[in-house]
């Protein structure tokens, strides 16, 4: 490339995918949350455990609230661990926001009666619902009343939510009332995951590439940002007169350095690579 007063380089950007299971407990116990990555770019969030301790959903919307994975996809079912006795009963899950607003609803089920607790599993019909990153998300479920019992199933910890209503239609909204026991559901959404996209590549340098006769106090700036939402990006920074350019800042936020001043006829070179939060490099 032939040298000018400034030199600007192709501008790179990096992605390294980087997923952390963690188990998750948010503040005052409300919710427990497991996320889990399954194969084919599948995964699940909600509470897998069980125990022996129950609740009716006869009538009764009842679940908990979850925190979804850093990285958000497409839901596909709910599984949640029943027991149904005597008579078969309807039963459908639902998916409502942190603010208490519907956002799909499964296929009602019959299951059929048991001598036992089982995990059921409820698909959600199309277009199936978008799941955003590391947001909470309520996962319910319902039965109707019939003779005998229905239970979802719980485990230690936590807590759950209910809302008393006869069985039939979720409402579009739902304010649901906390239960001072401290149990969380045992139920959890599957999805597929969405590919993570890497950060826009560094573009609109200014100065522009090849530029000459610059002030020596210039302010370097560019436009990145990411194509997926709640994904974060910043940047390192590399600056100098020679060629490749020396790293000089590292992960920072903003699209913009200023240099130190730089010195009267001299070639300098500058170069910026883009990072998401879940990883870098090409």
């Amino acid at each position: 490339m032939k040298k000018t007063s400034i030199k600007i380089t192709t501008l790179l950007l990096t992605i390294i995918l980087i997923l952390t299971i963690t188990p998750i407990t948010t503040s005052n116990h409300l919710t427990i949350t497991t996320n889990t990555h399954l194969q084919n770019g599948r995964a699940t969030f909600g509470n897998t455990q069980t125990s022996s301790t129950s609740t009716t959903i006869e009538n009764i919307i009842k679940g908990s609230r979850f925190q979804m994975g850093p990285t958000g996809g497409t839901a596909d079912s709910i599984t949640t661990r029943l027991y149904i006795s005597l008579l078969a009963k309807r039963v459908t899950c639902a998916l409502y926001d942190h603010t208490g607003t519907l956002i799909a609803t499964t296929q009602e089920r019959t299951i059929q009666p048991s001598l036992t607790a089982n995990w059921q599993t409820f698909t959600f019909t199309t277009p199936k619902p978008t799941l955003n990153p590391s947001q909470y998300y309520y996962l319910l479920t319902w039965a109707e009343a019939r003779l005998g019992q229905a239970y979802v199933m719980l485990s230690d910890g936590g807590t759950y939510h209910y809302y008393n209503k006869g069985y039939g239609t979720y409402p579009p909204t739902i304010n649901l009332t906390q239960s001072t026991n401290p149990y969380t559901t045992s139920i959890y959404c599957t999805y597929t995951e969405t590919p993570n996209q890497p950060p826009y590549t560094p573009h609109n340098p200014i100065p522009p590439p090849q530029a000459t006769n610059i002030t020596i106090t210039p302010t370097l700036q560019w436009t990145g940002g990411d194509p997926d939402p709640g994904d974060t990006v910043t940047y390192d920074v590399y600056f100098g007169s020679s060629q490749p350019p020396t790293k000089v800042i590292s992960n920072q936020t903003t699209t913009s350095y200023l240099p130190p001043t730089l010195t009267y006829a001299t070639t300098y070179y500058w170069q910026i690579i883009a990072w998401d939060n879940h990883g870098a490099s090409t």
